[in-house]
């Protein structure tokens, strides 16, 4: 069964918590994203992930993937890079091409 975030909780994806217990640039650094890398943050959200994986990589896009216009949107408004890729997907359908990313990250 698929996990569906509540758009109305996305302030939530950035609490203190989440940022002591999972913080976003050492946790990417400790997965081992690379500069050279082209990433797909499924689910994004608000771009917790997504933002902070477009400082690490050159010229090369960052897909920020999710179901949610809304949130799609909030990682808009948090972010202005021209890196982030944002795609509104359906459940199993990222809307990418095959091959097209070096590094995918998906947290619930």
């Amino acid at each position: 069964m698929r996990k569906i975030y509540d758009p109305q909780k996305k302030n939530d994806l950035n609490s203190r918590w989440r940022q002591r217990m999972l913080p976003p640039y050492e946790t990417l650094k400790r997965l081992g994203i690379k500069s050279s890398d082209t990433v797909a943050d499924i689910g994004c959200g608000i771009g917790y992930f997504s933002i902070p994986a477009s400082e690490y990589v050159d010229d090369n896009p960052v897909y920020a993937l999710d179901i949610s216009i809304e949130m799609l949107n909030e990682l808009k408004n948090r972010s202005q890079t021209k890196k982030i890729i944002t795609i509104n997907t359906e459940p199993y359908d990222f809307k990418i091409n095959d091959n097209s990313i070096t590094f995918a990250l998906l947290v619930s």
